[in-house]
């Protein structure tokens, strides 16, 4: 383990705290759930110290602006959960911003394509499973999210070597494809949740990779 942290003791809650929430409404919007992230989760890491101190207030602060009109709707849950649906699940012409990383990687485009494959591997070898569905293909943006949270939360809280270095798999496994992603999303998101989200994520993955050492 690093005799120096990356981060402070409270940027690293708040980072395994911005990787819970961003899993969480991408795995679909229940409403309990959702509720709780758009009325208190999200309000309550934009007025976080940490999101200045990461770089991440940007961010934040327009997810908050999102989420607080989204939730003046009266039908937002209904809105929601079709606009996941369109986004990542099924759409008439083909679902525009597919979830996984092998269907945005150069060379690949399909579901259960090599980097599937390597981040079933991966989970095996932490033995860990694939959350939801049985069936959910093992990149699923989600997934892969959560995995790094495993990774941050042995290194950062537990003080213990991860399975695999954090900075490297965000490098390599993540920032490989969700800028891609995330411009999918932005190019047919109806709410606006969804991209700021990702808009979110692609930052939060950034500072990881640069402030966290190898």
């Amino acid at each position: 383990m690093h005799d120096s942290p990356p981060f402070t003791p409270q940027e690293s809650l708040f980072i395994l705290d911005c990787l819970e929430c961003a899993a969480t409404l991408l795995r679909g919007p229940d409403r309990d759930s959702s509720l709780t992230l758009i009325m208190q989760g999200v309000p309550a890491l934009a007025s976080s110290p940490e999101a200045l101190s990461l770089g991440l207030d940007k961010e934040l602060a327009a997810l908050e602006n999102t989420c607080s009109n989204l939730s003046q709707k009266q039908d937002w849950t209904e809105l929601l959960a079709q606009d996941h649906l369109q986004l990542f699940v099924t759409a008439r012409g083909g679902v525009p911003a597919p979830p996984y990383a092998s269907c945005h990687l150069p060379g690949d485009g399909r579901i259960m394509g090599p980097a599937a494959l390597a981040m079933r591997d991966r989970l095996q070898a932490a033995d860990l499973q694939v959350a939801g569905e049985g069936n959910e293909p093992p990149d699923h943006i989600a997934t892969q999210l959560e995995y790094l949270y495993y990774l941050l939360h042995t290194a950062l809280i537990l003080g213990q070597d991860p399975a695999e270095d954090p900075a490297q798999f965000t490098q390599d496994a993540m920032l490989s494809w969700v800028p891609a992603f995330a411009k999918a999303v932005a190019g047919a998101d109806r709410t606006g949740l969804f991209s700021g989200l990702t808009a979110m994520i692609q930052r939060l993955l950034q500072t990881i990779a640069r402030n966290f050492p190898s």
